[in-house]
């Protein structure tokens, strides 16, 4: 009946999806090097 209810988490997990993204990018490749510096 009303688009605007269904719209809200929509748009709730898009930005919750982008913020998983960004946070993933940005800390996996720290990750990474750091598991290469242990392993040497």
């Amino acid at each position: 009946r009303n688009n605007s209810h269904t719209a809200i988490p929509q748009i709730k997990i898009t930005l919750y999806f982008f913020c998983h993204l960004s946070i993933c990018l940005h800390y996996f490749p720290l990750l990474s090097v750091l598991n290469v510096d242990w392993l040497n």
